[in-house]
């Protein structure tokens, strides 16, 4: 399959189940496999609201959630880069990295503010 989307081709060794557990969180929640369509397909959308085309970089720097593993998988389906930073980056640590990666957009926790650069 050159060239096939990465997110396709997890998507069809989804079991048959939807029902079935895809995630356990942390928080004690569990997200089914029915749930990641319609979830990632949102992010999609939100993705291309806000202006990233295929083959452009979003920096991610979130914890470790369901969200982030969501949010990854609609980067693939999208045909977006995601680059995950270390939540734990300071603000000095965090400019040269994106300067060199010239994300399109950088989406953090409240906590991770970078500044001079879009986010969501």
């Amino acid at each position: 399959m050159p060239n096939a989307n990465l997110y396709a081709l997890f998507r069809e060794r989804f079991p048959d189940d939807p029902e079935a557990v895809f995630l356990d969180g942390i928080d004690g929640h569990r997200l089914h496999y029915r749930e990641v369509p319609p979830r990632t397909g949102q992010m999609v959308h939100l993705l291309q609201r806000l202006g990233v085309a295929k083959g452009e970089r979003v920096v991610v720097q979130v914890d470790k959630s369901a969200e982030a593993v969501l949010l990854y998988l609609a980067c693939l389906r999208h045909g977006a880069v995601l680059l995950p930073l270390n939540p734990a980056y300071t603000a000095t640590e965090l400019g040269p990295k994106l300067e060199d990666a010239e994300p399109r957009l950088a989406i953090v926790d409240d906590a991770s503010r970078c500044p001079g650069h879009p986010s969501v």
